[in-house]
């Protein structure tokens, strides 16, 4: 319960890092905080292979995602960015820090996907309007439109984040022999 709720502040500090260090023009140090929170995240996590490969994937994920709303004007934001139309570094550093959730403090969405779907459908929405109000980025004309965008797409997101991590936890999950350099192989009899 414990390790679940440090998991939960840390997502925290690294959606308040980077949101406040975008809006704040301080993108270097809401990067820093927020990658020290990530790795001290997986440092936490009971299963670093399966939530390293979470952040990898749902990180690589979540930049197409949101480079295709930028592209469809969903919202604009500042930040270094790959390429033009291409999402700021920062949100794939949000998408990095909510894929250590999956399997700790956002577990009980792994036996409960539409659940989880629906709780993305109107969460998403809530935290790109809490960026926005403080001033991170600016949602696109008409706001309805952008708002219906960023609910089917964190539906869908987290139905596919949770797929992925149900098929990470079952291969790489913590207490699998041989997976987790923390537990050690059995011997053969």
């Amino acid at each position: 319960m414990l390790a679940k709720l440090a998991n939960f502040a840390l997502f925290q500090v690294v959606w308040f890092a980077c949101v406040l260090g975008a809006a704040n023009d301080a993108l270097a140090v809401g990067l820093g905080v927020a990658g020290a929170a990530l790795v001290a995240a997986l440092l936490l996590s009971d299963a670093r292979a399966r939530d390293g490969w979470l952040v990898l994937c749902v990180g690589f994920g979540g930049f197409w995602i949101d480079t295709l709303e930028i592209a469809l004007g969903v919202y604009t934001a500042p930040g270094a960015r790959l390429f033009e139309a291409a999402t700021p570094w920062w949100f794939v550093v949000l998408w990095a820090g909510f894929a250590t959730t999956l399997c700790s403090s956002f577990a009980w969405a792994l036996t409960r996907p539409w659940l989880a779907v629906a709780l993305g459908a109107v969460a998403g929405p809530i935290a790109y309007l809490s960026g926005e109000r403080l001033g991170a980025l600016t949602l696109g004309e008409p706001k309805a439109r952008a708002l219906a965008i960023l609910a089917v797409a964190w539906a869908l997101a987290l139905w596919a984040s949770i797929k992925l991590a149900r098929r990470l936890d079952a291969r790489f999950g913590a207490g699998r022999p041989g997976r987790d350099r923390r537990v050690p192989p059995r011997a053969a009899p």
